[in-house]
């Protein structure tokens, strides 16, 4: 809504604070579709964003990495890269804060899971929810396993929430 009122005017500059932020990923890039539309319509037009999402920056002109209020580098993703020695704008924008900073850093890294396959920790058969004539879950099955890291991905309101309230009891399934 704000992005459509800013542009009635036609304006020159856009100014973006976190716009995306607790968006789905297919909205996010939805959004930024929509924006590269825009600016190639009105290539004149300049947008100063503010994001902490690395894979949205990969998409901007010009880059501002900043830390603690002071800025860290300037440049394009790939003069990033180069001063950097890395190929990501996670790895450079961690390259570039200070020593103090990066102390006690260490990638996240995901262990391959060593798990028994027909060790269960929870199962879901057929799980249903109805809201009157409305169905939010459709006849979800799954298992998961002990120790295995398991995940639901969708946009808004494809019924992630819903299965996760069901499974921990806070809502009762209609069916499954």
């Amino acid at each position: 809504l704000g992005l459509c009122c800013s542009l009635i005017h036609d304006p020159d500059l856009l100014i973006l604070d976190e716009p995306t932020t607790g968006v789905d990923p297919l909205a996010r890039s939805q959004f930024w579709d929509l924006i590269d539309r825009i600016r190639g319509q009105r290539p004149h037009m300049s947008v100063l964003v503010a994001t902490a999402y690395m894979d949205e920056a990969q998409r901007f002109d010009w880059l501002v990495a900043m830390d603690d209020g002071r800025v860290l580098d300037t440049g394009t993703p790939q003069e990033l890269f180069q001063r950097t020695g890395t190929d990501s704008l996670e790895a450079a924008f961690i390259a570039l804060l200070p020593e103090e900073r990066k102390r006690g850093y260490a990638p996240v890294v995901i262990p391959p899971l060593q798990a028994d396959a027909e060790d269960i920790a929870i199962e879901a058969r057929g799980l249903t929810m109805r809201f009157g004539d409305f169905v939010a879950v459709d006849h979800v099955s799954f298992r998961i396993r002990r120790g295995e890291i398991f995940g639901f991905l969708g946009s808004n309101g494809c019924g992630k929430s819903t299965t996760m309230k069901m499974l921990t009891g806070l809502l009762e399934a209609s069916e499954g």
